[in-house]
């Protein structure tokens, strides 16, 4: 069994350690309420966030439902070729439109959530189980995907792949809705076993042709955004899969999967991987797959192990994860206690540091890791964090002139629904004056200096890097880089004189080194 840690061992680094991993980090104050909560606590606050009330707003579209197919579309339509060319962008940049407002949803939600676990765990389930609005061309599938892997997250592993396996965005990414018993798709069968549930070589091609037959009959209403089940489509006939042979439907496939040994390892295995640290010893592995088949495959047992183990705050796991993009600007907000910049400016930076949220780049989703941080994304770190701190100037550092035209092309174009023309939306000058708007201020920094390092803290170079130094690393750094930036205080002027700009310059500086890249 994972050794727990007890109220003891409790300390306020260990406490801002289960908040970066369990979430996006948070200020001195959050970590502070999290410490005296204990371990056990703690644990059960971020594991059981049912218990806290929240109520998000949906993004604008999704109470619209999908867009309906445009008759304007079809050949036979009696418009030209050049009319159908045109309203085939027009219905591609609406649904472009409807991304960009996923995308802002879900950062704001990672960004001022009570439940900060909720939406870690969405996002960790959304590089499993990935699909990517490049294939599926749907926003609001992705949308409809994205709520239901945050609606399983912490629950029941056989609910939630059974779930996924009926999702319309997976069904149209891994060719699902076409896959029928004259031919069954092996696609959805293959990464079932491969990423999904049981990893590389533990099944046999048989087995991939035998649950491609269980679940074919799956399709989607396309006005509706859902899957349905069309039983013409579906081989009910006899099925050997893994030693088992019966009727199987999907769900049938799903069941016995769950159930098989190698499952249990293989998602513990992930989880602790993502979490606390790669390549986990065989007796952690061990410990969590035991509790996971003990509790009937539900996740929140396994969760709080790994959370309350003494393993989690060891030496090996403790900054030593390098912050994906989404992990890096949501904590770097939390951390700074700073608002959400403008949207277009979010998505700009995540992909300018290689995360396109909903366009992972294949099935695999991200490999994460080392393979976040190259020559050129460090020095994207470092400009942009200078965004974040010092704004307009730094942003020509990133090409912003390119980012302002997005901005201004996305807001001042007109839009189709139902295959019209909106014209109930704005008109086109006030469309500009907004996005001109925005523009001036995406050029202003987030960071506020009063909030980020308070003038009780300026009283010397020691309180103010002390101070600084926990709100952003929150852990002891390498002595080398200690008395470096020791240096670097003791070489400005008296903090207490420090202007707006000197505070800026101070935070800019920390969060461009190599330490600030890991949590």
């Amino acid at each position: 069994m994972l050794d727990p840690v007890t109220r003891n061992d409790w300390t306020p680094a260990m406490a801002a350690h289960l908040l970066n991993r369990a979430g996006f980090g948070g200020s001195p104050a959050d970590i502070e309420k999290l410490y005296r909560l204990g371990p056990a606590l703690a644990v059960e606050a971020l594991v059981d966030y049912e218990a806290i009330t929240y109520t998000p707003r949906d993004p604008g579209f999704a109470k619209k439902g999908p867009l309906t197919p445009d008759p304007g579309l079809r050949r036979n339509s009696g418009l030209s070729d050049e009319e159908r060319r045109k309203r085939q962008q027009m219905r591609r940049r609406e649904q472009r439109m409807r991304l960009a407002d996923l995308r802002t949803w879900w950062l704001e939600r990672m960004h001022e959530t009570p439940r900060p676990l909720e939406e870690k765990l969405t996002v960790f389930w959304h590089g499993h189980f990935a699909t990517s609005f490049v294939k599926v061309k749907s926003a609001y599938a992705m949308y409809v995907q994205n709520e239901t892997l945050r609606q399983h997250a912490n629950g029941s592993f056989e609910d939630l792949l059974l779930e996924v396996s009926r999702d319309p965005a997976m069904l149209i990414y891994l060719d699902g809705a076409k896959s029928q018993k004259k031919s069954p798709n092996e696609n959805y069968a293959r990464e079932l076993m491969e990423l999904f549930a049981l990893g590389e070589g533990h099944y046999t091609e048989k087995d991939i042709q035998e649950s491609a037959r269980a679940f074919t009959g799956w399709t989607i209403d396309r006005r509706k955004g859902k899957a349905v089940f069309r039983p013409p489509r579906h081989d009910a006939g006899r099925k050997e899969f893994m030693g088992r042979r019966g009727q199987f439907e999907g769900k049938d496939i799903v069941r016995i999967l769950v159930r098989n040994p190698q499952c249990a390892r293989f998602i513990c295995g992930k989880l602790w991987s993502y979490f606390a640290y790669e390549d986990p010893e065989e007796s952690v592995i061990d410990a969590l797959a035991t509790q996971f088949r003990q509790s009937g495959y539900e996740l929140k047992p396994v969760l709080k192990s790994m959370f309350m183990s003494r393993a989690f705050y060891s030496e090996r796991a403790g900054r030593t994860q390098i912050k994906s993009p989404v992990q890096w600007l949501i904590s770097s907000l939390n951390y700074t206690e700073s608002p959400l910049p403008d949207p277009g400016l979010c998505t700009y930076m995540l992909e300018r540091l290689g995360q396109r949220l909903f366009e992972p780049p294949n099935v695999k989703g991200w490999e994460g890791g080392t393979t976040w941080i190259t020559a050129a994304t460090l020095v994207d770190r470092y400009n942009l964090a200078g965004v974040l701190t010092k704004g307009s100037d730094e942003i020509k550092q990133i090409g912003g002139a390119q980012m302002e035209q997005r901005i201004k092309r996305s807001m001042n174009a007109p839009m189709m629904r139902d295959g019209k023309t909106d014209m109930e939306a704005e008109s086109r000058p006030a469309r500009r004056g907004k996005s001109e708007a925005r523009v001036r201020k995406l050029k202003e920094p987030v960071v506020d200096p009063t909030r980020v390092l308070p003038p009780a803290n300026r009283t010397s170079a020691e309180e103010a890097h002390a101070h600084l130094r926990w709100r952003l690393f929150q852990a002891d750094l390498r002595a080398q880089d200690r008395e470096a930036f020791e240096a670097y205080f003791e070489s400005l002027s008296d903090p207490s004189a420090w202007t707006d700009d000197q505070v800026r310059d101070a935070v800019h500086a920390m969060m461009s080194t190599p330490h600030y890249q890991l949590t």
